[in-house]
């Protein structure tokens, strides 16, 4: 029983941890996002350009494997375990981009989130689990941010507590 109560407890701190070091942290750079807006870079990122084709070919496959919704990707982020893609979600014949990353088939969907300033969709794909969040103030431009790990606590994480939108600054 001790051991059991020493799991959960190691597990709320690793969650914890993985909350905090996701949505907290110095900002190292900005990453423009229109004239309004930017993606805050942390001091353990890296703004990796050009992307490796790994990279490319990663996000690719998660986020922009659709016929009817193209999501180019605008820049690629190197955490110390996870990748983040900013993408432009550029539907096709009026297609509603979060409903179609939802409904693909490739992956899973585990959760979805909305309110009025975001819409986040936590997904699962074999060993892979990812982040979609469409922030509301970006959105003429489309803009998503994915955030893609292995690690499914972190992604749980970073979904839980809407990271991405703690990611979303001025440009300064």
């Amino acid at each position: 029983m001790k051991h059991r109560a020493f799991v959960v407890s190691a597990t709320s701190l690793l969650l914890a941890f993985a909350i905090i070091s996701c949505g907290n942290g110095d900002v190292k750079e900005r990453i423009p996002i229109g004239e309004k807006a930017a993606f805050l870079v942390l001091e353990d990122e890296q703004l990796v350009q050009p992307a490796p084709k790994a990279a490319v070919d990663r996000y690719g496959a998660l986020v922009n494997p659709f016929p009817v919704l193209n999501v180019p990707m605008y820049r690629y982020v190197k955490g110390p375990s996870y990748d983040i893609f900013i993408g432009i979600a550029l539907p096709n014949d009026g297609e509603n981009p979060v409903d179609s990353i939802a409904q693909y088939s490739g992956s899973r969907l585990v959760a979805r989130s909305e309110n009025g300033e975001h819409v986040s969709l936590s997904m699962r794909r074999g060993d892979t689990s990812y982040v979609v969040t469409f922030p509301a103030a970006l959105s003429n431009p489309r803009m998503v941010v994915a955030y893609v790990t292995t690690d499914s606590t972190a992604a749980t994480a970073w979904f839980t507590d809407v990271a991405a939108m703690k990611r979303i600054g001025t440009p300064e």
